[in-house]
């Protein structure tokens, strides 16, 4: 057999179970607000996030990617900007054009607080957990919704995690997906 056959043969042994692995994926834009709900946040001082994001699905429904966020909240006596980017992980469910997922953005970042004029930066750990409903509008386009909480605490060496900045509350936006959407059927 030729190096050229030999080849050829390796890479698509290789390329069998990488196929049936990852069934498809996505990646796009999302937006989101953070809502202050009494006694599901201890802030509040609304903030949006606006980001990308982009993640592979197994077979099996398993999603894993990556994700980065733009934080921002309107100037006023207590305000937050910043980024954060991480990893997500998460399950989805799909029946023809319709999506659900259970997933799972966590990472870390850098914001500044900006309190009663005077400003702190912090370096953060950053958490959502959220319940994700979607609608293929074509094969390769998802509109969808989402809800969940979100969390960030600053990360210091000296005084640990959460001593100066721990922000938690409800969340709600929305993505514009464009990948592999196979199973809406028109």
């Amino acid at each position: 057999m030729c190096n050229t056959k030999i080849f050829i043969l390796v890479l698509a042994v290789l390329a069998a179970p990488l196929s049936a692995a990852f069934a498809g994926g996505a990646g796009g834009v999302t937006w989101s607000d953070q809502h202050s709900i009494s006694g599901f946040s201890n802030t509040t001082v609304p903030a949006s996030e606006i980001g990308g994001f982009g993640y592979g699905v197994t077979s099996g429904g398993r999603r894993t990617g990556g994700f980065g966020y733009v934080m921002y909240s309107e100037p006023g006596t207590d305000s937050l900007s910043g980024g954060v980017g991480g990893v997500i992980i998460g399950q989805e469910s799909r029946t023809g054009p319709f999506t659900i997922a259970a997933n799972l953005w966590t990472g870390a970042g850098a914001v500044s607080r900006g309190f009663s004029g005077t400003a702190s930066n912090y370096v953060v750990l950053f958490g959502e957990a959220n319940v994700e409903l979607g609608v293929a509008v074509t094969p390769w386009m998802q509109l969808s919704a989402y809800a969940g909480m979100q969390g960030i605490a600053d990360v210091d060496a000296r005084t640990g995690i959460g001593a100066e900045l721990v922000r938690y509350c409800p969340v709600a936006g929305m993505r514009l997906s464009w990948g592999s959407f196979q199973s809406a059927r028109w």
